[in-house]
């Protein structure tokens, strides 16, 4: 910075928001240009059909498992969570994300893949865990295992009531057993138990039943020695264990199955039945078992067995146990899944699907779509700011030559008339049969463009435009409901009855409770991760976007500077314009740019006066 001060002959108490300010100087800083560059980059690899895309993700993942995050990566608030930057500095993909996540830009996905980025199972993260009890230092230190993982507490506490031990622990994990137990470990054992002996579970905590038989190792069918073996009853809803010790294994065509001698608790140690019994395969596993020291034998594991039920089922050797009936879902009856998707408003709703229903039956339907942005004036004088332009979008439809089906509806955000435009034709489309032809007519020539361009479908190029997600959803309606759309274009205020009529229906939105919410719910193969704002889809150049909000996170750290309290009213429109004649491609020559300076100290208050 001093050297670019120097050589723009500016003092060198000038202020870095007065140079990379917008109105001023108006300089890239280079983290603007780093921090649209990896954003923009993340976003594009994330929607790409290619081996980058997989991978970019696999590097999400494996971030979010090693931190111990259970929610989507994407919702998680990067501010509270100091402790990520090593791992950010590891990973450059997870990195673009914390940046992004730093200027409130994040990834929108829909319900079916959110569900695949969240780890399930429990009720008490390990992670929020840590940071109420400020362990945060013991999240990257956990030697985590790929057969059993940890990111609940309730993973740790045996039917949700006895905490295991560490080698109890070690052994479910297929890890060492040798050595003490970690640190980590002793701080949750400490934390999370409310008797002495370190078994029970406190009473503040509310925990889970986890469930550790998918994770116990099978038997071997032809090992040498008699193995220790946990049994549970062959019924989908059983959880009754036992233990036992194998005498034969038995090889037939039905499958395996294992004859065995029950156990029981003998003053603490295991004591084995004469009795044997014969069980299918399937409903055995591997037991893990703890010696104790001051007992001879293997200590009976009473916290992994039912202390209420027992297993009375016998089986044959050439008997397997009946298959449980598949389970029977019952689905809600939906008429139009694209209305109940996309509408959240429920008189734009049913006033939808009553014209739906109507046009169900027809093979061609004709249909005349307006828009309208209008400047608008806020109800209460306490918000009206004068250096902001208020505005009014509104979008409605009609079926030709039939007044009764229309439908109107508010919007907002992003204003554009050509974005009122192509809600209109979308919302026109959801009510439009299956399989019929589609004529729509319009006044807006730029809509029609949009939706027959063909280089704007493929995610890329879609992502770089304005209203993405709007002209997404009217490709994914087109394409699922197999209709053949042409648009064609009507000259405005022609003296066209329906276009005229639909012209008022969009600019009478006033008395209309109807609002469109234009969210991101539903993906397709091209667009999986649609970048947002605060929870807004970012329907603009996101590129642009990045720079713009840069420019004005650097403009409000100028204004709060203390130089700028003006004690004269400023004329901002002059004060801008007249810096614009000498900046950018209009400097031109050494005496412009002095004329520059000059104007930029006067203005900053840096002359030697």
């Amino acid at each position: 910075m001093k050297l670019v001060k120097n050589w723009m002959k500016l003092p060198k108490n000038t202020p870095s928001s007065l140079i990379f300010h917008e109105g001023c100087l108006g300089m890239d800083h280079p983290w603007k240009i780093h921090c649209t560059n990896i954003i923009t980059d993340l976003t594009i690899r994330l929607n790409s059909d290619s081996h980058a895309a997989v991978s970019t993700q696999i590097r999400l993942r494996d971030a979010q498992l090693k931190s111990l995050i259970v929610d989507p990566i994407f919702d998680c608030d990067f501010y509270v969570m100091p402790w990520i930057k090593p791992q950010a500095r590891k990973n450059v993909s997870f990195n673009a994300l914390v940046i992004a996540k730093s200027l409130d830009i994040s990834m929108a996905i829909d319900p079916i893949d959110r569900s695949t980025w969240r780890v399930s199972g429990g009720k008490e993260p390990i992670l929020k865990f840590f940071k109420q009890y400020q362990l945060s230092k013991y999240i990257y230190r956990i030697n985590q295992s790929s057969h059993y993982p940890i990111f609940y507490i309730d993973q740790l506490f045996i039917r949700g009531t006895y905490l295991m031990t560490w080698k109890q622990y070690r052994s479910l994990a297929l890890l060492p057993i040798q050595g003490r137990a970690a640190r980590w470990y002793r701080e949750v054992t400490h934390l999370c138990t409310s008797r002495i002996d370190n078994l029970t579970v406190n009473k503040d905590l509310k925990l889970a039943k986890a469930n550790h038989w998918a994770f116990l190792l099978d038997i071997i069918p032809d090992a040498r020695r008699k193995q220790v073996i946990f049994v549970r009853e062959p019924l989908a809803d059983s959880d009754a264990w036992i233990i036992g010790k194998v005498n034969k294994i038995h090889h037939h065509k039905q499958g395996i199955s294992v004859n065995y001698r029950p156990g029981h608790n003998d003053n603490g140690t295991i004591g084995w039945q004469d009795n044997g019994r014969t069980i299918s395969a399937h409903c055995c596993k591997r037991a893990i078992l703890d010696r104790d020291s001051n007992l001879r034998g293997w200590r009976f594991p009473s916290e992994w067995l039912s202390s209420t039920q027992h297993l009375n089922t016998l089986l044959p050797e050439d008997r397997t146990p009946a298959s449980t009936p598949s389970p029977i879902i019952s689905l809600p009856l939906v008429q139009d899944i694209w209305i109940h998707r996309w509408i959240d408003d429920d008189n734009l709703k049913s006033n939808l699907m009553d014209i739906r229903n109507r046009l169900a039956e027809r093979t061609m339907v004709e249909y005349y779509t307006d828009g309208s942005l209008r400047p608008s004036i806020p109800t209460s004088r306490d918000i009206q700011d004068p250096n902001l332009v208020y505005t009014k979008m509104g979008a409605a439809f009609c079926v030709n030559d039939e007044p009764s089906l229309s439908a109107q509806a508010n919007l907002s955000l992003w204003p554009s008339s050509t974005r009122s435009e192509l809600v209109a034709i979308f919302l026109a489309l959801l009510t439009g049969p299956i399989n019929a032809k589609i004529k729509i007519y319009t006044d807006s020539q730029s809509a029609i463009y949009m939706i027959n361009n063909k280089h704007n479908k493929s995610g890329r190029k879609l992502l770089k435009q304005s209203n993405s997600l709007i002209l997404l959803k009217i490709d994914i309606l087109l394409q699922e409901k197999k209709m053949n759309l042409v648009l064609e274009k009507v000259k405005g205020h022609s003296g066209d009855v329906m276009n005229d009529m639909v012209d008022k229906l969009a600019k009478n939105t006033n008395n209309n409770s109807s609002y469109f919410n234009n969210r991101f719910n539903y993906s397709n193969r091209k667009v999986r991760f649609f970048p947002i704002f605060k929870q807004i889809p970012i329907e603009y150049n996101l590129r642009k976007f990045i720079k713009t909000l840069m420019n004005t996170r650097v403009a409000a750290e100028w204004s709060m500077l203390k130089s700028n309290g003006h004690e004269t009213p400023i004329n901002w429109n002059v004060t801008w314009n007249l810096i614009h004649r000498y900046k950018g491609f209009n400097c031109i020559s050494v005496k412009k740019h002095w004329h520059l300076i000059f104007i930029v100290k006067l203005f900053a208050k840096l002359l030697p006066i």
